[in-house]
């Protein structure tokens, strides 16, 4: 088992500013592909992930989450936009909707207990005249 300093450390020389369980588990996944990584390539893994917990985010029309050249996970969160919201995702990467809510004018998606993923391609959108669309 890695000592928790130790990749405190890590993610300190490789310049990110990360949480312990996050680096934890993403290092755990990263090794698990493959035993063999140089610095660069682990920088690049760590740095292609963005973690969004508990916030309120409002915009003005639209709002966009393109996971694009790493993944997006959004936890416990409030979404909110007049008009429309998107996620996808590209192929590679994911984005996860996890105990959140999302809300438009017009559209309204809940999850208390419950996870909305799309991967390599796929894609969920609150669109402008009150539907709701995925794409797998």
């Amino acid at each position: 088992m890695v000592d928790a300093i130790i990749l405190g450390k890590l993610a300190v020389d490789l310049g990110l500013h990360i949480t312990g369980d996050f680096l934890y588990d993403r290092l755990k996944l990263i090794f698990s592909k493959s035993e063999k990584i140089n610095r660069e390539e682990l920088k690049q893994q760590l740095g292609s992930y963005l973690s969004i917990e508990n916030a309120n985010i409002v915009a003005e029309k639209i709002i966009q989450f393109l996971a694009d050249n790493g993944d997006i996970e959004i936890k416990g969160s409030e979404i909110y936009t007049k008009k429309a919201l998107l996620y996808y995702s590209r192929q590679n990467t994911s984005f996860s909707l996890e105990n959140s809510k999302s809300f438009t004018d017009k559209t309204g998606v809940v999850l208390n207990n419950g996870k909305i993923i799309g991967a390599n391609g796929g894609g969920m959108s609150q669109n402008e005249d009150g539907s709701i669309t995925f794409r797998t």
